[in-house]
């Protein structure tokens, strides 16, 4: 699957788009999608050249929402998963596993922060699950993070799918592919 639709996809589930808890679009602070993407250009850039922390500071300018807020750790996530994807895409592995942890430490504190709220919930370990098998290669904890979506929103039919598709892999090649 194209990494920019897998991270649209995760946006719509995450409810940073259309949601009364995130607002009504990713793009309602005001930036054109060619700021957008600058912003993500240099931010890549920025950690390509191990300049995380500058690179982190470039793409909290894209947030809607305050850093400290639930919202804000989410938007930030997303936009190192996006970042993320775009260095793995390039083959850059090692920058995006970097990104990649960046991500999920953003969305350690969005969980403590929006722990009530169970869509919140679901996206955030749907997206932890997402990022532990596309990006860090470790299909058990991807397991763990899709099935604890599940218990947060029973219904998620992509996780569903998800978690079937896995189990179909791990029958054909004989057990647990990591």
């Amino acid at each position: 699957m194209n990494s920019k639709l897998l991270v649209a996809g995760l946006l719509l589930a995450a409810g940073l788009q259309g949601s009364p808890l995130w607002g009504q679009t990713a793009n309602a602070s005001g930036i054109d999608s060619s700021e957008r993407q600058n912003s993500l250009a240099e931010g890549r850039r920025l950690f390509e050249e191990s300049s995380d922390d500058a690179g982190e500071s470039t793409l909290q300018s894209l947030n809607r929402h305050a850093m400290g807020s639930g919202p804000g750790q989410m938007e930030i996530a997303m936009n190192l998963l996006r970042v993320a994807f775009a260095c793995k895409e390039s083959n850059d592995e090692k920058t995006a596993h970097r990104v990649a942890m960046r991500a999920l430490a953003h969305l350690d504190v969005a969980e403590r922060k929006l722990g009530s709220n169970e869509r919140a919930l679901a996206s955030i370990y749907q997206i932890r699950g997402v990022i532990s098998e596309r990006l860090l290669g470790t299909t058990a904890e991807a397991v763990k993070n899709y099935q604890a979506a599940l218990k947060h929103q029973p219904e998620n039919k992509s996780v569903q799918a998800k978690l079937a598709q896995i189990g179909a892999v791990e029958n054909q090649v004989g057990g647990d592919t990591k």
